[in-house]
């Protein structure tokens, strides 16, 4: 065995620190998700997510969640922490090139939490860090949210899942272990790993053939970037959960579990079988019925929602259909609109969805809304709502921001956008910008972006892309721009990033 010398990785405790991760937007961290997903099962959020709430997220990375959160919600408190300097010393490049005041990043670590004066908050977000750190560092974190989420408050915790990562435990290890037992910084014992992962496939493993599932793993890995691998792959903890394991940990911190954020994996009917159904409808125990539920989902990595002292259930009809949303998607997509289960793919109704979409046109509306406007002539509210949430679901739809304080987040945003174009223009690492009107981020292509600081700037777009790109520019880009004019820009515009 070859004896590696010591590296970064393991002066941070098997933490990667020599190596950035990627720039990062999770929709899933928008406090705006979280509060539907609490109203829609029945429960009054406890802060509002465009109000004055304290939001802290837990190993934020390059903090362009936290970023963008805050400045869609100028009236909240905004913390972003990591203990990896390149990330926060970024995070607050950024955070002051846009004028963001309302944010603040902090390089600390999990151990540090308790010793550093952090306000009690609304929500406590933490991004994959629960399968990467030890179990000390994950009691620490559970500490740390006992004694700083207020009663009612949120938990976002996401992690790699049980049983569907079970067969990809082993092929983790053989990366691993050609990883551990290689000399030199983090970007050579990846090298190294990958060529071990080469071998392997190359040598027809028996174990593979067996497992698809971890094949396609490996194979991912060996196309993806050193900056992915880094921090997914290659922390000395690599660990998957039931959701038992998580929900039984946060129970003595007085945690609930309420539903996931991604939207779409809370749809049973999307999902599941009427047979499954059936038999999940038996478990009365909310964490056995959910941990069971995952053998028959599968999903590799949960993003869950739980909240502290979860209020009983009531009607919150009035309330969901009065809720605004935007539209994230023009009326003619709406062919395109779906969502991938293990049922195959589904669709939302066509005519609904593009009534819906249609009326959106003018600006958010609410089912209420909506059930009076020309479009959605004849279809009841509960129908509307329903479509309503199934397209943001699938990324058509988002929860709108109170068109009061449109202004203020605004102004934000004309001034956060364009730092983002300009980053785009040296690689396709920031995917997102702001839209004030939903107060989170929308995804916006690296294309789209450079047509926009192209416009931001007073230049011909096609020009400045061609003379940006260069050789690597493929296509006609009169054509492109004519059609980014035609349809994309009105969609933008409506969203009020352009």
């Amino acid at each position: 065995m070859t004896q590696s010398t010591k590296s970064a990785t393991d002066a941070a405790g098997g933490y990667v620190t020599d190596i950035p991760y990627l720039f990062r937007y999770h929709r899933e961290l928008n406090p705006a998700i979280h509060a539907l997903m609490i109203t829609g099962e029945g429960r009054t959020p406890a802060f509002r997510p465009h109000g004055a709430l304290t939001y802290l997220e837990l190993g934020c990375g390059f903090g362009l969640s936290t970023l963008v959160h805050a400045a869609g919600n100028p009236a909240g408190r905004y913390i972003g922490v990591d203990f990896i300097p390149q990330h926060i010393a970024t995070a607050k490049g950024l955070a002051a090139a846009a004028g963001v005041t309302n944010v603040e990043f902090i390089e600390l670590s999990f151990a540090d939490l308790a010793h550093h004066p952090l306000p009690d908050c609304d929500v406590i977000a933490a991004q994959g860090v629960w399968s990467w750190v030890d179990a000390a560092n994950r009691d620490l974190i559970i500490r740390f949210v006992e004694k700083k989420l207020r009663s009612g408050g949120v938990f976002y915790v996401s992690y790699n899942a049980l049983p569907a990562l079970a067969p990809i435990i082993p092929a983790r290890e053989i990366m691993w272990s050609a990883f551990r037992n290689a000399a030199g910084p983090t970007s050579v014992k990846i090298d190294a790993a990958l060529a071990r992962v080469r071998e392997v496939m190359a040598a027809n493993s028996t174990y593979l053939t067996d497992n698809p599932r971890a094949s396609q793993m490996l194979e991912r890995a060996l196309q993806s970037s050193p900056n992915y691998l880094a921090h997914e792959y290659f922390n000395a903890t690599w660990d998957a959960f039931y959701h038992a394991d998580v929900a039984n940990s946060l129970r003595p911190a007085g945690m609930s579990y309420l539903a996931s954020a991604h939207i779409l994996s809370n749809m049973d009917r999307a999902n599941l079988t009427p047979d499954t159904e059936q038999l999940l409808a038996k478990i009365a125990d909310r964490t056995e019925r959910e941990t069971l539920r995952d053998y028959f989902l599968v999903p590799e990595f949960r993003r869950d929602i739980f909240v502290r002292n979860l209020a009983p259930a009531v009607n919150m009809d009035a309330t969901l259909f009065a809720m605004k949303f935007a539209g994230l998607a023009n009326p003619t997509d709406v062919d395109s609109i779906a969502g991938i289960t293990l049922l195959g793919e589904i669709k939302p109704p066509r005519a609904i969805a593009e009534a819906i979409l249609r009326a959106l046109m003018r600006g958010p509306a609410s089912a209420d809304d909506l059930a009076n406007a020309s479009e959605c002539r004849g279809i009841g509210r509960a129908e509307l709502y329903d479509v309503l949430v199934v397209l943001t679901a699938m990324g058509a739809a988002e929860p709108a921001a109170p068109e009061a304080t449109l202004t203020a987040r605004k102004a934000i945003a004309d001034r956060l956008n364009p730092v983002l174009w300009n980053y785009a223009i040296h690689g396709d690492t920031i995917s997102v910008n702001l839209s004030p009107v939903t107060g989170g981020g929308i995804a916006v292509p690296q294309v789209d972006q450079v047509f926009l600081l192209a416009r931001y700037r007073g230049e011909d777009p096609v020009a400045f892309l061609q003379r940006t790109f260069g050789a690597n520019v493929e296509g006609d880009l009169a054509a492109g721009y004519t059609h980014f004019l035609g349809y994309r820009l009105p969609l933008l515009q409506r969203l009020g990033i352009a």
